[in-house]
């Protein structure tokens, strides 16, 4: 289905497919929509699926505040192996024999024990770059870069399943989390070794709606308007910010990128807030500062 470049606006809640990266998709149904603009929030391992919104038009405004948000993910991780790139799709670099606790109370007991603030240190095979240049070529060069330890926070971890050298978890966790480091930590306190055979990422915060849509899907679209109907709207991803709607008069003020005099309640000063029109519309997003004005960060056009 040959298409046209279009100016489409709105937001994909695509499930990644496995063996690919996130960037080959994105290309992929960048095409397929026939979409000037478009970008992908939160990257996934070629290994990894599910969640990987796609933001097309407009929306690629709102990406930040949605690569920022907290995820959960669910990862199965193998212990007694190690590889170079931390997950089975690499080479096994050391093997050693383990078998896990007898008891799931004995393995919740280590998961519990990465709740809260820690700090990880990055995996050579990622996408942060170094002097303009993402790691994990300096990794497939066989280069090793020093790298920083980052904060990161782990909200909650529980075990769903266990048996021989595998356990099935469920993580809730910050941005920045490399899923991929916290099971080989984890090994690490179990005094072994570990990797990830499997990773699923099933939401993002933000998003109420979970209903992903598969590459297949897509293909099977016969009509840019039947590919359209997968789209959400701009907001879909930000409904956890708070809201302002403006009158006629202050909403086209506000398109214009003027400041706007607002009082408001303490409790949500300095935050992100999502701005709508009065009918509805949303307009864009909004700081609000001490001197109580709403002051444009993001404007969208209404189509």
């Amino acid at each position: 289905m040959t298409r046209t470049v279009n100016n489409i606006s709105g937001i994909l809640l695509l499930d990644k497919p496995t063996n690919i990266t996130s960037n080959k998709i994105l290309q992929k149904i960048k095409k397929l929509f026939g979409a000037s603009k478009a970008g992908h929030c939160g990257t996934l391992d070629p290994l990894a699926t599910g969640l990987l919104p796609i933001c097309f038009g407009q929306a690629t405004k709102t990406a930040n505040y949605l690569t920022n948000s907290s995820k959960t993910y669910r990862v199965t991780g193998q212990f007694g192996i190690k590889t170079d790139t931390g997950d089975v799709d690499g080479k096994i670099i050391e093997t050693q024999n383990f078998s896990l606790p007898k008891t799931s109370k004995s393995i919740t007991t280590v998961l519990q024990s990465f709740i809260g603030e820690l700090t990880q240190i990055p995996p050579m095979h990622s996408a942060i770059k170094y002097n303009g240049v993402p790691l994990y070529k300096y990794a497939f060069k066989g280069q090793t870069i020093k790298r920083l330890p980052r904060k990161i926070f782990i909200k909650e971890i529980s075990l769903n399943s266990y048996s021989n050298n595998l356990i099935n978890i469920n993580v809730h966790c910050s941005k920045g989390t490399y899923i991929r480091t916290l099971i080989e930590d984890i090994a690490k306190k179990m005094n072994t070794v570990a990797t990830v055979k499997n990773l699923r990422r099933v939401s993002i915060e933000g998003f109420n709606d979970t209903n992903m849509t598969t590459w297949d899907q897509l293909q099977e679209c016969q009509s840019l308007d039947e590919l359209l109907n997968y789209l959400k709207p701009l907001d879909c991803g930000l409904r956890h910010l708070p809201i302002i709607r403006l009158s006629q008069a202050d909403s086209e003020r506000f398109s214009f990128g003027q400041k706007l005099l607002y009082k408001l309640n303490n409790e949500h000063q300095h935050l992100i807030h999502r701005i709508y029109n009065e009918n509805n519309y949303f307009i864009g997003l909004a700081q609000l500062n001490n001197d109580n004005e709403i002051k444009p960060k993001n404007v969208f056009k209404i189509n």
